[in-house]
């Protein structure tokens, strides 16, 4: 039972993902640098002593400014343990200015992609089929790039209200020919594909429904077909 429940929670996994990038080396340089962050505060000429807190809490973020500096911001060379360690430790140290640029950084990044998906979602609103391609491959390369892991909590709400807008308008595109609209069709299968791969759920759900819409009105038996695929891949867990 304690096998299968491991198994089933991907315990066993997480550790050897763990062992590969030497999470343990970063996760004990960044608590010895947090351990002593309020130590060499306090060396600090006219610096008022930390809180008795402190001696506790930083620590604990000591080890969260090493791994987000060491995994997610520097993106590291994880396979020299030495060199992980001593770079742990120095982020362990400095966590509070870690700490701060990371979420700045988050803050931008949430900004810029906001305001870049909000354009493809304009752009996607052309008449011609080239504009619509050019924005559902600007709305894949977004959406890949940056998961909603990656966005604060506030914003993946918007991007995602913003990306299905886009698919919305890039399912509205006119077009005349069988052809035009095999493109149609493959242009928001692929864009549903990446949206759901990079967990924008919401996006891949509205590109599905798009779909599903379109094949209830294709005479044509291919593209009728070729759209219910789309969204069987879709709406498959």
């Amino acid at each position: 039972m304690g096998v299968a429940m491991s198994g089933w929670l991907g315990i066993d996994d997480f550790f050897v993902a763990a062992k590969a990038v030497n999470f343990g080396v970063v996760i004990f340089g960044g608590l010895v640098g947090g351990l002593l962050q309020p130590v060499v505060a306090r060396l600090r000429p006219n610096a008022e002593n930390p809180p008795t807190s402190s001696y506790w809490q930083s620590p604990l973020l000591g080890v969260a400014a090493a791994g987000i500096s060491i995994y997610v911001l520097a993106d590291s060379n994880t396979k020299e343990p030495l060199r992980i360690l001593f770079f742990a430790l120095l982020c362990g140290l400095a966590f509070p200015a870690v700490l701060t640029t990371a979420v700045d950084n988050i803050s931008r990044r949430t900004r810029e992609v906001t305001r870049e998906v909000a354009a493809i979602a304009q752009q996607a609103k052309a008449d011609g089929i080239e504009e619509t391609a050019k924005a559902a491959q600007a709305l894949r390369t977004v959406l890949v790039q940056n998961p909603p892991a990656s966005i604060t909590p506030a914003a993946q709400e918007v991007i995602e209200t913003a990306a299905q807008k886009a698919v919305s308008s890039i399912a509205e595109t006119p077009v005349t020919t069988i052809a035009l609209q095999r493109q149609l069709i493959d242009e928001l299968k692929e864009v549903g594909t990446v949206a759901k791969n990079a967990g924008w759920t919401g996006t891949a759900q509205e590109a599905a429904d798009q779909l599903k819409k379109m094949s209830e009105t294709m005479k044509d038996g291919s593209l009728k077909a070729s759209a219910e695929r789309g969204v069987e891949r879709l709406t498959t867990p």
